[in-house]
């Protein structure tokens, strides 16, 4: 990492000359997705260290807070790079996506809005952390590859729920911190892949954590190869 001349900008030095820019917020403003954490550097250095894995792929990224791993999808030379966390509904983040997501406008209201944000707190939604990603694509001049996404991951827990778009990649960092969200994550990694066997599901996280055992055992008996 080396310093930006901004004090809420961070910009980090990844390999093959990979240089990636983030600006962070605050908890108050985008709860867990206010600040680069480990695994999102760990991740992002993996990655430009095996550019293939992305390159010339289409990605999208889970839980992407600040957005450090998209940017250097993008970076890395990435078709296309679909960034999605949850947030406020009314910060700018492409809704009518998110309601094709959830099937019906209904659904939408129901869990988009009303729905709980089990991650931080129940009915509580980041109110800049979509924004601040927008900000972030801008910010690394990847407005042509990389897009935003509200996507609440316990919406894939809906009977009737069907992907508007399926990825030959998912990825994310830190993406479990409750044992009650591993149901809903898994979901949500199993209806956006691809079902072939080029397909791959890459997840850096912090060992230990809570739900992480849950996850991994429940890809595993849906036929994934960890």
């Amino acid at each position: 990492e080396t310093k930006s001349g901004q004090a809420d900008h961070r910009v980090f030095l990844l390999p093959n000359k990979c240089s990636g820019k983030v600006r962070e917020t605050t908890f108050g403003g985008s709860g867990l997705g206010y600040s680069v954490w480990e695994a999102g550097i760990a991740l992002s250095i993996h990655l430009a260290s095996n550019p293939s894995l992305v390159h010339n792929k289409v990605v999208m990224e889970l839980g992407s807070g600040v957005g450090l791993v998209g940017v250097a999808c993008g970076l890395l030379g990435a078709e296309e790079v679909v960034l999605t966390d949850f947030g406020a509904v009314d910060d700018g983040s492409n809704q009518a996506w998110f309601a094709e997501e959830v099937v019906g406008q209904e659904g939408f209201q129901k869990r988009g809005v009303e729905g709980a944000n089990s991650v931080v707190e129940e009915r509580w939604q980041p109110t800049a952390l979509q924004s601040n990603l927008a900000y972030n694509i801008e910010l690394n001049e990847l407005g042509g590859t990389c897009a935003r996404l509200r996507l609440d991951w316990h919406a894939s827990l809906a009977p009737d729920f069907r992907a508007a778009r399926e990825f030959p990649v998912v990825l994310g960092s830190d993406l479990i911190y409750y044992e009650r969200d591993a149901e809903a994550l898994v979901a949500t990694v199993l209806a956006h892949l691809q079902a072939n066997p080029g397909a791959e599901f890459l997840l850096m996280n912090r060992q230990g954590r809570p739900g992480l055992d849950t996850v991994l055992a429940a890809l595993g008996d849906a036929g994934g190869t960890l």
